[in-house]
């Protein structure tokens, strides 16, 4: 009994975390029956990014998701469950829940984390260096080689095709919507750069876009890395001294400002 209880409080305490660490979030309820999960948010939210961190979630309380242990929430929170649905959400009023938004989520897929997935600045990395040498080599050949054009351009050409690969990629899902977004507005300008004949400038724009994306994707992977070993090394419980000078370990969320 004792080791189902700690399953238990384990997995509703891996909810609890996620809805702490996302504030547009409200609650999650989950139904392991059906595979469903939806998400009850107010305001805007990037769902994309939260289909990615709540796979992360279910990632780790999937193997618990089967049992029907009953779950008491951790401070601050409230537990709903009906048949094999589970609902865990911010204690507020029944007025404040009226104005939730309830969206559905396909369950998660959860994906083994490969090296690719984990560097991905690192492929950024390289088509931007490659625009910038092909940039820089479209450059000489136009300066010392004048008789022939047409090698400059297929240079600058390699560079465009490096330097966009990766805007090309993010904008195509949203133009086939018909959003823009920016990575279509810069290969939009890069094209019109090439069709007034200013090939270096539009290699040049694209250098700058694809390092600049290469060096956010690296700071979001080690600031990623980073928060995730700084919460697997956080404590679980703590030991809280009572005014008898009784000690007795507890779980972290059961504290109170003032122990």
């Amino acid at each position: 009994m004792s080791n189902a209880a700690d399953t238990a409080r384990d997995w509703i305490k891996e909810l609890a975390e996620f809805l702490r660490t996302q504030p547009g979030i409200s609650a999650v309820r989950i139904d392991s029956a059906a595979h469903q999960v939806e998400v009850a948010t107010l305001g805007a939210v990037d769902m994309t990014d939260l289909q990615a961190r709540l796979a992360e979630t279910i990632a780790g309380v999937e193997a618990q998701l089967a049992r029907h242990e009953t779950l008491k929430a951790p401070a601050g929170f409230t537990v709903r469950q009906t048949g094999e649905t589970t609902e865990l959400g911010r204690e507020t009023c029944v007025t404040a829940e009226r104005f939730w938004h309830w969206q559905v989520l396909a369950w998660p897929a959860i994906i083994p984390e490969t090296v690719e997935d984990v560097s991905e600045w690192r492929q950024l990395t390289w088509l931007a260096g490659i625009c910038g040498v092909c940039g820089i080599g479209g450059y000489l050949v136009d300066a010392f080689l004048p008789g022939l054009p047409l090698l400059g351009k297929l240079v600058f050409l390699v560079g465009i095709l490096a330097g966009g690969w990766d805007a090309a990629k993010d904008a195509w899902p949203n133009l086939r919507t018909l959003k823009l977004d920016i990575h279509f507005l810069m290969l939009a300008v890069a094209v019109g750069a090439i069709a007034i004949g200013a090939w270096g400038e539009a290699v040049l724009l694209l250098f700058l876009f694809s390092a600049s994306g290469a060096m956010e994707a690296f700071a979001l992977d080690r600031t990623n890395r980073e928060v995730c070993a700084l919460l697997k090394s956080s404590p679980k419980n703590a030991t809280l001294v009572e005014a008898g000078g009784v000690e007795r370990e507890v779980e972290v969320s059961a504290l109170r400002v003032g122990d």
